[in-house]
């Protein structure tokens, strides 16, 4: 059976971490995993979890051929959260309307693409 569209919900809250390309990346944005390059088999650049990123280290990533890295996003206050979880349930609500069978469930052809999007969330 799957989830209902508030289990769903619950699950889409916001992520601690987001994965940006390299050009994305602005200077003070704190790393959410480790970085690692690696050339010719040895360690030639190394940066930690929770490094602060600086101009010079941007540009290290780029020089050094590396295309995403996962970036900390701060936790959500109160009002963020609220606005999260109504933008969710509003998404549910949109896709319930649009995969409809008419009957007061889901059309059973459309119920794997239901699903996914539902698991997928709104866009953040």
């Amino acid at each position: 059976m799957a989830p209902s569209n508030q289990e769903h919900i619950a699950q889409l809250l916001p992520a601690d971490h987001r994965w940006l390309t390299v050009e994305l990346l602005e200077p003070g944005m704190v790393l959410a995993r480790p970085v690692v390059a690696v050339a010719n088999r040895v360690l030639s650049f190394k940066l930690g979890e929770g490094s602060e990123l600086t101009p010079s280290m941007i540009g290290q990533l780029y020089a050094r051929g590396i295309e995403c890295v996962a970036v900390a996003i701060p936790p959500p206050d109160e009002v963020e959260m609220e606005a999260w979880r109504a933008q969710c349930a509003a998404y549910a609500q949109r896709l319930d309307i649009i995969f409809s069978d008419g009957q007061g469930g889901i059309d059973p052809s459309c119920r794997p693409l239901y699903d996914l999007l539902l698991t997928q969330g709104p866009q953040r």
